[in-house]
């Protein structure tokens, strides 16, 4: 900390409340907590009344002294007050890469962390509404999750983790919590870790938890498939489950596509970004000029990324008769919508009497003429989705399922490819199925 900083102070964190605080100058202060140490980086401003508070991203195997700590980006010159903070479960084991402030079974030293910032903003004596939480990747995970717990401010995660559980490393797929869980806790099944501290791994479950969404503006990169898969996909699928009030925060997506990997902004990008949301300048234009910019330099191939997300708003619906013909082309569609995709289900006794249908357009109507006596069933699901030979769910809000006027379902029903809507009717030959279904994505 020496060499970073010009002056060091070293306190117990009761007497934190009786520091006086030093402006115009780079401290490092090391707090003793529980028989932990917390250590800051504070270079704050006495004519500035904006403060960023970052957090730093993966240590990952690098020559690193893991007797001091790892303060990212603490030469980056701020126009701001800055406060850097390091995420002690780097000191629990050299083999921890990623630590995300987990801490270990005692202790959320992330929670610890967010304390004393509490403390240290009340003596800086700044308005919450001015302070930015800034880090990428796992640091933009704990600014997240530190906005989160220090309500009132906002928050910037270029390329963040959102599900540390969820979170593999690219090279072997592997579980990369299980380091932290394995060296920082005691003998506890996976099981067991993850439902006793889901609340320091999940973002989402940390805003159920508190209630409140952040102001936080989130920098996706859409062009990683690791990112997209294991943490955007699933944060998508749970943005409706979020306590989104009237008047409230909002999260504002900011979606870019470098092709280059899991990288942060450039330090220009970031400068920039970090200046205008510390403006009084929220505003729709804000948004459509920061995400032109990254668009222009990123060279973000808008098709690509429409691509994948189409999957996650197309519906299936599988259609077969058993019938006593079992050669034969058994059925037959009529006055179909535009851009309905149709095949055969190959793998059935005879694909004859099959039809596979997908569609985008969030409803669907035609009508099936069954040319056979015998069995019709339908399904309902989401397309087959394949990573790496593994199948993901793809997740369909089934809203309206309606035949001959009948509606079939009683409620909305959310299913993916492996767990259909399956509905059964016996028809005669030359019947004639007038078929409407809405969904929406999930």
């Amino acid at each position: 900390m020496k060499e970073i900083s010009e002056e060091i102070i070293e306190i117990n964190f009761k007497d934190l409340t009786d520091l006086k605080l030093k402006f115009d100058k780079k401290v490092g202060l090391i707090i003793h907590w529980d028989n932990v140490k917390y250590e800051f980086l504070l270079n704050i401003k006495s004519n500035n009344d904006k403060l960023l508070v970052l957090g730093s991203g993966a240590l990952g195997q690098k020559e690193f002294d893991r007797t001091r700590p790892y303060l990212e980006r603490h030469s980056w010159q701020f126009k701001q007050s800055t406060i850097h903070y390091h995420d002690p479960t780097y000191y629990i084991d050299n083999k921890i890469g990623i630590g995300w402030g987990v801490g270990d079974e005692n202790t959320w030293y992330l929670e610890k962390i967010a304390a004393i910032l509490k403390i240290l903003i009340k003596k800086i004596n700044i308005n919450r509404k001015n302070i930015l939480f800034y880090g990428s990747s796992a640091g933009g995970f704990t600014s997240l999750m530190l906005s989160t717990l220090i309500k009132g401010t906002m928050c910037l995660a270029d390329i963040p983790q959102l599900y540390v559980h969820k979170y593999k490393s690219k090279a072997e797929q592997l579980d990369v919590w299980k380091v932290i869980k394995n060296n920082a806790f005691s003998d506890i099944s996976d099981e067991m870790f993850l439902e006793s501290f889901l609340n320091r791994l999940d973002f989402v479950e940390l805003v159920k938890r508190e209630n409140y969404v952040p102001d936080a503006y989130l920098v996706l990169d859409c062009s990683v498939n690791l990112d997209f898969y294991t943490q955007y996909i699933p944060f998508f699928e749970t943005l409706n489950q979020l306590p989104f009030n009237e008047n409230s925060n909002r999260l504002k997506l900011i979606i870019k596509g470098q092709h280059r990997g899991h990288r942060a902004l450039s330090q220009t990008n970031t400068f920039q970004l970090i200046n205008k949301l510390f403006s009084d300048d929220s505003s729709n234009e804000f948004i459509n000029e920061i995400e032109s910019n990254f668009s222009k330099s990123n060279n973000i191939n808008k098709s690509q990324l429409v691509d994948k997300l189409t999957k996650y708003n197309t519906a299936r619906i599988d259609i077969y008769l058993d019938g006593k013909d079992k050669t034969g082309n058994t059925l037959k569609l009529t006055e179909i919508d535009d851009y309905i995709d149709i095949a055969k289900l190959t793998w059935m006794e005879n694909p004859n009497s099959s039809l596979r249908i997908t569609n985008k357009n969030n409803s669907i109507d035609f009508k099936v003429i069954c040319l056979d006596d015998g069995e019709l069933t339908f399904r309902l699901r989401g397309i087959s989705f394949k990573v790496r030979n593994q199948r993901l769910p793809i997740y369909i809000n089934y809203t309206k399922f309606i035949v001959n006027d009948k509606s079939i379902m009683g409620r909305n029903r959310i299913v993916d490819h492996n767990h259909p809507i399956k509905y059964t009717k016996k028809v005669k030959a030359n019947e004639t199925l007038n078929v409407h279904i809405e969904w929406t994505p999930c």
